[in-house]
């Protein structure tokens, strides 16, 4: 009987682990998420893949580096944090014992839950990119960050990634907006974008005191009640809980949790103009 499950056992782990691995990645971001969580992102086309491929560590603190084969991508449209560049180099791995195949798919299945981004010269992407910790290059950090021509929901995505980089972009003037909504969702991805801890940055400073209060304000006078557009779509009440507020904040999340909403905008409307919101930044070396 203890053979006889074990042999189940041994049978279920190999179809979990020779199942396709895009059934098991994590589902795509939406685009303002995307455009938040980058430092660059542009639409263009890889003119070249260099020889000689990068040897560096891929996180601060790692005992081996990695090799990183480096495409020369020709920006076509600079969306955001590329205005003064031509090109851009990406770095991305290439597995050993995997052929390269020249062009093909973007995204290369490596076993569950990892997907190996590989760019092929002559092709067109949209990237969502982050300045490597170590290297002089940028990386796509999920598979989704990466959109190749071909998609059908290209032109769609770069639309989006166009109308909410341009929000980011001047965050002091899209928090002024009369609109409510593009009020929101500029808040959304500032918190968001400060909120999000990335390799190496591990202290933390407020933001300008001005642009904290329009923030909190856009988040109070947001729609609380509307129904998410999309799955994992951003909430007013999501991009709260991302602020990180604490009992000394003031906040003391209600029991029960309908009252949240509520209680929430009374915390934003009256701390606004005396919060400030804390950014992750990387911490300055010691003298």
């Amino acid at each position: 009987m203890r053979l006889k499950k074990l042999a189940i056992l041994s049978g279920l782990l190999l179809v979990a682990t020779t199942a396709p691995a895009r059934a098991l990645m994590i589902a795509p971001a939406p685009i303002n998420q995307r455009v938040a969580t980058s430092d660059v992102v542009v639409v263009g086309k890889v003119l070249r893949l260099e020889e000689k491929p990068v040897s560096v560590k891929p996180l601060p603190g790692a005992t081996m580096p990695v090799e990183y084969t480096i495409a020369v991508v020709q920006i076509q449209e600079g969306l955001l944090g590329a205005e003064k560049m031509k090109e851009v180099r990406v770095g991305f791995i290439v597995p050993k014992n995997v052929p390269n195949v020249n062009p093909g798919p973007a995204i290369r299945p490596l076993g569950p839950r990892v997907a190996n981004i590989q760019l092929a010269k002559d092709q067109e992407y949209a990237l969502f990119l982050t300045k490597h910790a170590e290297g002089d290059f940028y990386t796509a950090v999920n598979y989704f960050d990466v959109i190749q021509k071909n998609n059908p929901n290209f032109a769609n995505e770069v639309a989006q990634a166009r109308k909410h980089a341009k929000l980011i972009a001047e965050p002091m003037v899209s928090l002024k907006s009369k609109d409510v909504n593009d009020r929101f969702q500029t808040a959304a991805m500032l918190i968001i974008r400060y909120r999000t801890q990335k390799v190496g940055n591990q202290a933390q400073e407020p933001i300008p005191a001005e642009e904290s209060k329009l923030i909190l304000l856009a988040l109070h006078d947001a729609d609380w009640t509307a129904k998410p557009s999309e799955p994992f779509a951003l909430t007013p009440q999501m991009v709260f809980f991302r602020l990180g507020l604490k009992n000394e904040d003031g906040w003391v999340q209600p029991r029960d949790l309908k009252q949240i909403p509520e209680e929430a905008k009374k915390w934003l409307k009256a701390n606004a103009e005396r919060y400030p919101i804390q950014r992750f930044v990387a911490e300055k070396a010691s003298k």
